[in-house]
């Protein structure tokens, strides 16, 4: 009698041990599923999908992203590629020109203008540079489609070459930059600072 129940006792615990690893592993299965369905890449993805453009890893502070070069025609420059923390946003970020010592506050104003047109992309100052950057909804995603998206932004920042030429950004004279107050400039300028495209506070989005 005492042997039957022990024996009961051990199958009803290998069953509960057996169904539980069960639901464990179909909740696994789909979970990948779903991840797979929804198209979602992470870190690595990225990474793994930029690897025809010889990428570079860079790891700021445990954040990593990459860098890879890309052009148009003769015209080449290097973009930023970085997944928000949420992993619902690729961003993407190309520094077009460095900032001239006197900017000039009309051709500032242009390109906040031309933000209305081009959004989601937009331009940006980063750090003493100005930025185009572009925010890429990260579903349904694959390395065709993210490589679609680099050549649009690279082609929009051609396309745009006039706005942002150094010559364009720089006030012609001194007179002139000081025909807008110091105020005035720093409010136009201050409303182009975004953070880094990597860096958490952008990429809540």
């Amino acid at each position: 009698m005492f042997r039957s129940n022990l024996h009961h006792s051990n199958t009803r615990a290998f069953s509960f041990l057996r169904n539980g690893f069960v639901v464990v592993l179909a909740a696994g299965i789909l979970s990948t599923a779903s991840q797979a369905q929804s198209g979602r890449f992470n870190i690595q993805q990225v990474g793994d999908a930029l690897t025809s453009y010889g990428k570079n890893t860079v790891n700021d502070n445990g954040n990593t992203y990459y860098t890879v070069q890309c052009g148009h025609d003769s015209w080449k420059s290097s973009v930023m590629v970085s997944l928000s923390p949420n992993g619902n946003v690729i961003w993407l970020a190309l520094n077009l020109v460095e900032l001239p010592s006197r900017l000039s506050p009309t051709a500032m104003s242009n390109l906040l203008k031309k933000n209305t047109d081009l959004g989601p992309v937009f331009f940006s100052i980063g750090g003493n540079s100005l930025r185009i950057s572009s925010p890429v909804p990260n579903s349904d995603m694959s390395e065709k489609k993210l490589k679609a998206y680099l050549e649009q932004l690279v082609n929009l920042a051609v396309d745009n070459h006039d706005l942002w030429d150094t010559k364009t950004l720089e006030a012609t004279s001194r007179v002139s930059a000081l025909t807008h107050p110091g105020p005035t400039l720093a409010l136009v300028q201050n409303a182009f600072r975004r953070p880094k495209p990597h860096t958490e506070q952008q990429a809540q989005q």
